[in-house]
């Protein structure tokens, strides 16, 4: 049999064995393996794991089938703490794991992680320091598996702290535009979000601060949180994270210092549906704005507008916010750029090069802008004409003629 033997006694002629009979049955596994289960007729027999030879008695009323069935001999590593709150170590890639079996000559690799107010000191085996060569071993040890038992324990050491404060506070003047507040330790300590507030951190717990921008009167994300600012940090770590929804900062040290989180703020851009042509808007990555949804882009975002005038007409002007930025009086497409600093709202105007289409037209008036042509149909802009004479005016669907006098 591999990996071990089997011998019986007690009956000459295992295949004329008579009823009642009691055949002694021994396994002996080869060095380095185990005895892993005996059955009889498919029972699982009790015997001790650890045994060089076992030896069962079978009693026989029936056609009987003895299994042995031998494996590698397995040794225990088990992991422990000390102190118990300094960390949690594992065995291998399962982070649960702190007791696990192997065999002679198996590769294995056991983790200290260590947690907050703690750092990692040694290993120690069977009351033994842990060392690579001359020096003590890191959290992270590997070793190839012997015989035997093996009981390491990770040794951690308690940080200790001074009393110092963290202050925490939103940038000056952007107190309506976010807010932070300290969110560990518990908040069984810190209840509330706060500005320039004030916590006396006097024993061995890193503080985490978040930040998280509000939302204007009309509940749109008007605002994005932006960045961390902080200063007396000395030789303390600082560890952070942060996106446009909001952000946050751990500190581990035992500094006085100011924690202060910084947010931006964006402006609406609206797009207006012209008519005899298209505008097209988009940022400088290529996405496009819809005429539909419109965005909310930050404070010095540049758009990128693009204005195509239909068949016979032409492109007159783009309005931003009511006041034209360049008069183009071309056919076909004309692109700019917009730099967003406030609220906008983007028009194209397009204008017939022939003449006003319907001088008697009388159209339902509109907020569109004006716009002021000659009576031969020549575009002026959107601003009131200031020579005396005969001019025509268009407000959306509305046309008109206008007498301006001295």
């Amino acid at each position: 049999m591999e990996y071990g033997t089997v011998t019986y006694s007690g009956a000459a002629d295992l295949t004329k064995v008579l009823k009642g009979t009691t055949v002694d049955v021994t396994a002996e596994p080869e060095t380095n393996y185990q005895i892993k289960s005996i059955t009889v007729n498919g029972n699982a027999q009790d015997f001790d794991i650890n045994a060089q030879k076992v030896t069962i008695p079978v009693v026989i009323k029936q056609a009987t089938n003895i299994v042995v069935n031998f494996e590698p001999r397995t040794y225990r590593v088990q992991l422990f703490a000390s102190p118990s709150q300094g960390g949690s170590p594992y065995i291998g890639s399962n982070k649960e794991t702190s007791v696990q079996s192997f065999s002679k000559g198996s590769r294995v690799t056991i983790y200290a992680p260590v947690n907050p107010g703690y750092k990692f000191v040694k290993w120690m085996l069977n009351g033994q320091d842990v060392k690579n060569g001359n020096v003590l071993a890191g959290s992270t040890y590997s070793f190839t598996m012997p015989e035997g038992n093996q009981v390491f324990t990770a040794v951690y050491d308690e940080i200790k702290y001074k009393a110092h404060s963290v202050s925490i506070q939103v940038a000056k003047g952007q107190e309506d535009w976010g807010e932070i507040g300290i969110v560990y330790p518990s908040a069984q300590i810190w209840t509330s979000w706060n500005q320039s507030s004030v916590y006396i951190k006097d024993w061995n717990q890193y503080v985490k601060v978040e930040a998280t921008p509000k939302e204007d009167e009309e509940g749109n994300a008007r605002y994005y949180f932006d960045s961390w600012q902080i200063s007396g940090a000395g030789a303390g770590t600082v560890t952070q994270t942060a996106d446009e929804k909001g952000g946050s900062l751990e500190y581990g040290g035992d500094n006085n210092v100011t924690i202060t989180a910084r947010f931006g703020q964006k402006y609406r851009l609206e797009i207006v549906k012209p008519e005899n042509g298209t505008i097209e808007v988009t940022l400088a990555d290529g996405t496009l704005i819809t005429q539909a949804s419109g965005a909310w882009l930050k404070a010095g975002t540049r758009v990128n507008v693009k204005m195509t005038a239909n068949k016979n007409y032409n492109v007159a002007t783009l309005v931003v916010n009511d006041r034209e930025t360049g008069r183009y009086n071309r056919p076909g497409t004309v692109t700019t750029t917009v730099t967003i600093n406030a609220d906008t709202r983007l028009n194209a105007l397009f204008y017939n090069p022939t003449g006003i289409d319907d001088i008697e037209a009388d159209g339902e008036a509109t907020d569109a802008p004006e716009q002021w042509f000659t009576v031969q149909g020549q575009y002026l802009g959107t601003e009131r004409p200031t020579a005396p004479g005969l001019y025509i005016r268009r407000c959306g669907n509305e046309v008109t003629k206008v007498a301006i006098r001295q």
